[in-house]
């Protein structure tokens, strides 16, 4: 009860299976994280938690009778202590020419073309993430078995693919750009982010098979974490710091906007400045009137109560009472604006409660 989940969701037009509980946490409820092949970065939340604690988690939990746990991912090195834990490993079945027939269709390719089919198996090796890569590859080519038959062979972690992505890309801000971004971001916004001008429309056309894009707001985003990893264990490799060099470039941008005026800024600056702790400028954004500006530029009250979150979450890791006095008063004044007056300190205290100073 009150927990951010939902259990064995029933959808409509469907039939219960009460042997399997399933438990979905809300997407609200998550906290942010980037990993590579080795390890996972992540910051823990009160009341939020990530796909990599909660394998951490389950690893220690006492065995039950009549329980079974199932897991399910990519191949990543936090799985390899369960199965000396007494879990099974299976591997999903590879796709074979009937399916890919069939995601040649959602590509308005000819299905029929059986050299084609037989290289796309061959090069994919059934694999579902690659065949789709491929498959956007060769969406605008005329010559399509020609242009398949340059592009790499699929190797476990698609390091082959991506490396000959990246041989691509001329500019590294653009690649650490997209994988610090959890957010959609445009054209215009990544030219303003690298300053690569118009080669940023160049390296996406590249780029747009490992891409998702917002059709309706506009935008770019990872399409799969593998490619976001792999980036991440290149960073590695040359010795940086991934987390400060995938958000540096993204976080100067949304600093250099009006926090008020500019909703990227507004949903997403505070999270990164704490992620990468860099607490002044949280503290510099945070003033007495940061309620009243949120509610003048129309934000709702999730997203303020969300952003003041951090803001005291900031203020308890530098163990400044002050400031954590300032965070509470703006939740009180929150609250104002949305509960009677004499019930807005309940939810003050919940607040209160689930900060670990």
């Amino acid at each position: 009860k009150n927990l951010p989940v939902k259990m064995n969701p029933i959808t409509e037009g469907t039939e219960p299976n009460y042997w399997l509980s399933a438990l979905i946490i809300d997407e609200d409820a998550m906290c942010k994280q980037v990993r590579d092949d080795k390890e996972a970065l992540y910051i823990k939340e009160t009341g939020k938690t990530c796909p990599t604690e909660i394998l951490e988690e389950l690893l220690v939990l006492p065995k039950q009778k009549n329980i079974h746990i199932l897991l399910v991912s990519q191949p990543i090195a936090e799985l390899n202590p369960f199965y000396g834990q007494g879990y099974l490993e299976y591997h999903m079945p590879k796709w074979d020419k009937y399916k890919i027939a069939r995601l040649m269709d959602l590509y308005d390719m000819e299905a029929d073309a059986e050299p084609l089919t037989g290289m796309l198996l061959e090069k994919s090796q059934g694999n579902a993430l690659y065949l789709n890569y491929l498959l956007r590859e060769l969406y605008n080519y005329e010559d399509k078995l020609e242009k398949l038959q340059s592009l790499p062979e699929y190797d476990i972690h698609l390091e082959k693919y991506y490396n000959y992505l990246c041989l691509q890309v001329q500019g590294e801000k653009l690649l650490y750009t997209l994988a610090g971004a959890e957010f959609y971001l445009n054209e215009q916004e990544l030219t303003e982010i690298t300053g690569y001008g118009n080669q940023v429309y160049r390296e996406l056309t590249t780029l747009k098979p490992i891409l998702r894009q917002n059709e309706v707001a506009g935008g770019y985003l990872i399409y799969h974490e593998s490619f976001r990893r792999y980036l991440i264990e290149q960073i590695y490799k040359q010795g940086m710091d991934p987390v400060k060099v995938i958000y540096r470039d993204c976080m100067e941008w949304l600093l250099s906007k009006n926090h008020f005026e500019e909703v990227k800024s507004y949903c997403h600056l505070l999270s990164l400045l704490l992620r990468t702790s860099r607490m002044d400028e949280v503290r510099n954004i945070a003033d007495s009137n940061y309620v009243y500006n949120s509610v003048y530029h129309g934000y709702s009250y999730k997203m303020i109560h969300e952003n003041l979150q951090y803001i005291l979450r900031c203020y308890c890791q530098l163990e400044d009472i002050a400031g954590c006095m300032l965070a509470l008063e703006l939740l009180n004044v929150l609250e104002q604006f949305y509960t009677p007056m004499g019930t807005c300190y309940n939810q003050i205290g919940k607040d209160l409660s689930q900060i670990e100073c």
